[in-house]
């Protein structure tokens, strides 16, 4: 990969990274309904705030599920990447080969 295209990829892996950051700070800041503190709304039997909680822990998965098929590990950096890389085939805990994991069993 050419220097221009590195530094391409590295300002596309912060973008997204923040891109992520800022969908976290929202789930998070929404997820106490403050605004509906004193709002004494039924709907359907319950209380709106309960509403609020199932709706937002709906959108949270499916916040969460996305973010495991598309950005899982995003900004998680080894501390050795730096010295000589690493390949897919490394586990992430221990560093060993898990083809060599699999040979002895």
């Amino acid at each position: 990969m050419s220097g221009a295209n590195a530094a391409r990829g590295d300002q596309e892996g912060r973008l997204r990274l923040a891109g992520w950051a800022a969908v976290a700070f929202v789930l998070v800041a929404l997820a106490v309904p403050w605004f509906l503190w004193r709002d004494a709304t039924v709907v359907a039997g319950l209380p709106l705030w309960v509403w609020w909680h199932v709706g937002w822990m709906a959108l949270a998965s499916v916040v969460f599920y996305v973010f495991t098929k598309r950005a899982w590990g995003i900004g998680i950096v080894r501390a050795d990447a730096g010295h000589g890389g690493t390949t897919e085939a490394e586990d992430p805990v221990d560093g060993e080969d898990s083809a060599e994991v699999t040979r002895r069993g």
